[in-house]
Formats: C-alpha cells, sequence, structure tokens
C-alpha cells in the first residue's frame, strides 16, 4: 500500500484513495509517493509525479492548494512542472497524451 501502512496519502487521505482509484481503474501503474513532510499528497505514474490538491481555497502562503500539479520526478524541487489541472480527468487525459508512453497496467482497487 502506502507509505503509512494500510492507507493512501497523509494529509488528504479519502481523496488520495479516489484519485488513487480513478487513476488505477483508468488502465495506470500508480504508486503512492507522499511524505508527511509535504504540504499535500502524491501519486506517481512512470517518472510522472501528480500532486493531489488538499484544499478547496489556492492559499499557497498557508499550504493550501486546489489544483492538480504534474511534474516529471527529475524536476521535484526546481518548480518547473509539465501541466496544472482542476481535475482528476484531466489528468488523466494528460497523461494519455503525454509524449513518452506510460505503461498502462491494471492494480487492484484500495476501498476506503
Amino acid at each position: 500500500m502506502g507509505r503509512y501502512g494500510n492507507q493512501i496519502g497523509y494529509h488528504s487521505v479519502d481523496f488520495t484513495t479516489e484519485c488513487y482509484n480513478t487513476l488505477t481503474e483508468a488502465g495506470f501503474n500508480v504508486d503512492d509517493v507522499s511524505w508527511h513532510n509535504d504540504a499535500v499528497d502524491s501519486l506517481n505514474v512512470n517518472e510522472i509525479t501528480i500532486f493531489i490538491p488538499n484544499s478547496d481555497e489556492d492559499e499557497p502562503n498557508e499550504e493550501k492548494f486546489n489544483r492538480f500539479l504534474i511534474i516529471k520526478d527529475e524536476d521535484y524541487g526546481t518548480g518547473n512542472y509539465l501541466k496544472l489541472v482542476d481535475t482528476i480527468e484531466e489528468v488523466i487525459t494528460f497523461l494519455r497524451c503525454y509524449p513518452k508512453r506510460l505503461e498502462i497496467k491494471k492494480e487492484k482497487r484500495i476501498n476506503i
């Protein structure tokens, strides 16, 4: 499962689990790469990290983010990103269209 036992994510477990399941059901091989010292949870699909929103508000100074941020793993910490989107469906569309062909693998669903 995740880094923190039998849960997916750390900050917003239910929503991160829902995103994990949606990506898995779309056919992606998803890993939970969330850390407690990050402001938001994160999922990984073949060297692409998706940061999961943790709020309905967008207040970066308060570490509240309301959009999905998609980056290449190699760009972690640089401020560079691939895409900023509003919904998990937009994340899926981006991953399906991303130039590097992503491996599609069906994994089991996580129930919350």
